[in-house]
C-alpha cells in the first residue's frame, strides 16, 4: 500500500486531537452539512481576490439554480473569456459553491477564464436524476446566454470533484448526445460506479474519511432506490458509447476508494479515442483538493486544472 503523504499524516493528527469525527450515517443532515462546510473552511487557505463575482439564477426543471461566476483578476470585460462550468463535491448530499470557493477562485485568476460554480440541489431533498438535468440546464443555458455574461460560448470545459466529477462526466455525454459543444472535461477522483465494487473498496475503504460505509450512504441518499445504479447517467463508467466526448484530465488519488474506477473510465474513454491524461496523487486521499490550506499537493492539482485548460479551451 502507498505511504500516507505527511501533510495528510498530520492533518489526521490534529483532527484525532480536537474531534471524535462520529459515523455520518449517526449525523442529522443539519449537522453533516454544517460540520462539511465549517472543515472545508477551516482546511481551506486564504481565497484570492478575484476581478467579479456575480450570483446568477438559472432556471431549471427544479427551479432557479445559483450560478456564482468568478472572473479572473488580469482579464477585462472586453473580451469574451472561456468557461468552466464547476460542480463541487460531498456524495450529492452536503457541499455547496461556498465549500468550494478557493479552488473556483484560483482557476478563474490563474487560467484567465470565467468560473461558473453550480449549486445544484442537494439529495435526499432532490433525488436522482434531479442534479443531471440540472447540470445539463446549466450547460445549455451558459451555451446559449453565456455570451451576455462575457462568456466565449464556443470554448467551455465542464470540471468537478467527487459526485461533482460523476456530475461533470454524466454532463459531457449528455452534451454529446445533445449537440452541445464541450472542449474539456477535469474529473477529480469522479464517482462512477454506484455498485462500489471496485478493489479498492477492499483495500481502502476502511482506512480514510471515505470509507465504504460513508459512500454507501451517500448512494442511499442520491438514489430512489438501488436499481438505479445501472442507469449511466449515475454510474457512468456504464455508457455504452464514450466517443467523440471532449478532452479530459483525470485526477485521482492513491488511498481513496474511489481511485480504481477513476482511473478505469478514463481508460475507458482512451479506448474510445478521446484524449485523456491521468494524473495520480500517490499517498493523497478522497476531498485533498478542497484543502489547500493544510495539503499542498491540493495546490498542484489545481495548478494541473489550469494548464489543462490552458491547453485545451
Amino acid at each position: 500500500m502507498q505511504r500516507l503523504d505527511d501533510s495528510v499524516r498530520n492533518l489526521f493528527q490534529a483532527m484525532k486531537e480536537n474531534s471524535d469525527s462520529p459515523p455520518i450515517e449517526s449525523l442529522s443532515l443539519e449537522d453533516l452539512r454544517e460540520g462539511y462546510r465549517v472543515s472545508r473552511k477551516k482546511l481551506a487557505p486564504e481565497p484570492q481576490n478575484v476581478a467579479e463575482v456575480q450570483d446568477i439564477q438559472i432556471p431549471t426543471h427544479n427551479g432557479s439554480v445559483t450560478v456564482r461566476l468568478y472572473r479572473g483578476i488580469n482579464t477585462t470585460t472586453q473580451t469574451k473569456l472561456p468557461c468552466l462550468i464547476y460542480f463541487h463535491g460531498g456524495g450529492w448530499v452536503v457541499g455547496s459553491i461556498d465549500t468550494h470557493d478557493y479552488i473556483c477562485r484560483i482557476i478563474a485568476n490563474d487560467a484567465n477564464c470565467i468560473v461558473a460554480s453550480v449549486d445544484y440541489n442537494l439529495s435526499p431533498e432532490s433525488k436522482f436524476p434531479s442534479a443531471v438535468e440540472e447540470s445539463f440546464q446549466v450547460l445549455k443555458y451558459i451555451s446559449l446566454e453565456g455570451s451576455r455574461r462575457g462568456i466565449d460560448t464556443t470554448r467551455i470545459a465542464l470540471g468537478g470533484d467527487s459526485a461533482g466529477g460523476n456530475l461533470a462526466a454524466v454532463t459531457a455525454i449528455l452534451a454529446r448526445d445533445r449537440s452541445i459543444a464541450v472542449k474539456y472535461q477535469v474529473l477529480v477522483y469522479p464517482v462512477c460506479d454506484l455498485h462500489l465494487r471496485s478493489s479498492s473498496y477492499d483495500t481502502l475503504g476502511e482506512e480514510y474519511l471515505l470509507t465504504r460505509d460513508s459512500m454507501q450512504y451517500y448512494v442511499d441518499k442520491y438514489l430512489d432506490n438501488l436499481d438505479q445504479r445501472d442507469d449511466w447517467r449515475a454510474s457512468p463508467i456504464l455508457a455504452q458509447d464514450m466517443s467523440n466526448l471532449p478532452s479530459a484530465l483525470v485526477i485521482t488519488a492513491g488511498l481513496d476508494p474511489l481511485c480504481e474506477e477513476g482511473i478505469k473510465y478514463a481508460n475507458k474513454l482512451k479506448e474510445a479515442n478521446v484524449n485523456v491524461k491521468i494524473k495520480e496523487f500517490s499517498g493523497q486521499i478522497h476531498g485533498f483538493l478542497a484543502m489547500g490550506g493544510a495539503i499542498p499537493e491540493a495546490l498542484e492539482a489545481i495548478s494541473d486544472i489550469v494548464k489543462g485548460i490552458k491547453q485545451h479551451v
